[in-house]
């Protein structure tokens, strides 16, 4: 994969870039970056189905800088009225300045009109018009040789680089305030129970003291019981009670989950939710602290940028595109 961060040469950057708009936003975030001059406008062309998509695009987009996209609406079931549509601003786009069409977006009947909309543009007013689309496979834009006189592959693999908050926010979805974790819990520890877990033994053992943490098969003790809870101090298991100490910075004794809670992540939230997040790391979400502080090990190496764990939703779940994860 090339890992270049290089921008796209000028040529092939627009003043006025039209882009399709999807129920997938990414795809029309990265463009947004890599094809337009500085200053210069985007349109965003969407059915009234996309409509919402469009304002999330406008929401990150002003607040990145960009001037605020303009935007056409059409029937997106409608061959000559998306045609009709897009040539008409893209014929007003041309009489000004350089303009381009990147079609990733959309359904398959708004990129095929939209594009051959845009190309009939051109021809009217003898004017190129620059035509894109990404290439997700190879992680690259490419500029259709219809266009340009010739096609031209330009990598995009790390050149933009969006927030975890912004892919969300593109979907409209908001995080509960603590989420995402930007540092592992106890990450010394989680090694100790990785450890733990070699052996069938030591796995059992830990099995059978973390079920001291629930009153079933799936539901945790209240607060009120948890916070009095003792970490093992059996002998096969007193090592991961040593570690803990150890990573906190807590006095010799005996130590009561509760003892955990001003110095977690979870300091903040309401005591039974707090409590239960202490409860579920020991029960297993260890693991993933675990990996996740293993991640952050290698973040440099494999180009990884902005890393965090866990995504709570503010968003109703049900509300949220299906595969947006």
């Amino acid at each position: 994969m090339n890992k270049t961060t290089e921008p796209m040469p000028y040529k092939y950057r627009s003043s006025q870039l039209f882009l399709l708009i999807g129920r997938n936003l990414l795809p029309n975030y990265v463009a947004a970056h890599m094809l337009l001059e500085p200053g210069g406008t985007i349109y965003l062309v969407h059915s009234s189905a996309t409509e919402t998509a469009a304002q999330n695009l406008t929401k990150i987009l002003v607040r990145e800088g960009f001037v605020t996209p303009q935007r056409i609406s059409i029937r997106s079931g409608h061959p000559e009225a998306i045609w009709t549509r897009v040539r008409e601003a893209a014929l007003e786009a041309l009489g000004r300045s350089s303009t381009g069409l990147n079609y990733t977006g959309g359904t398959k009947v708004m990129a095929v009109h939209a594009h051959r909309a845009m190309t009939q543009a051109g021809q009217e007013l003898r004017k190129p018009v620059i035509l894109s689309y990404l290439d997700a496979n190879e992680r690259q834009i490419v500029i259709d040789p219809l266009g340009t006189g010739r096609e031209y592959c330009h990598p995009v693999s790390l050149a933009v680089q969006p927030s975890l908050h912004d892919l969300l926010c593109l979907h409209g979805i908001q995080l509960v305030w603590w989420a995402p974790l930007r540092q592992p819990f106890l990450p010394q520890t989680a090694g100790v129970l990785a450890g733990v877990h070699v052996s069938e033994a030591g796995r059992m053992a830990w099995r059978d003291w973390c079920r001291r943490l629930k009153k079933g098969p799936r539901k945790f003790h209240p607060s009120t019981v948890l916070r009095e809870l003792h970490l093992p101090d059996m002998r096969n298991l007193a090592h991961v009670s040593e570690s803990v100490r150890s990573e906190l910075g807590l006095p010799p004794g005996n130590i009561k989950l509760g003892a955990l809670k001003p110095l977690s992540p979870w300091a903040r939230l309401a005591s039974n939710k707090a409590m239960e997040e202490l409860a579920a790391w020991f029960d297993g979400k260890w693991l993933e602290h675990y990996t996740f502080h293993q991640l952050q090990g290698i973040a440099a190496d494999q180009d990884l940028h902005r890393e965090g764990m866990g995504i709570g939703l503010q968003t109703d779940r049900s509300k949220t595109p299906y595969d947006f994860e």
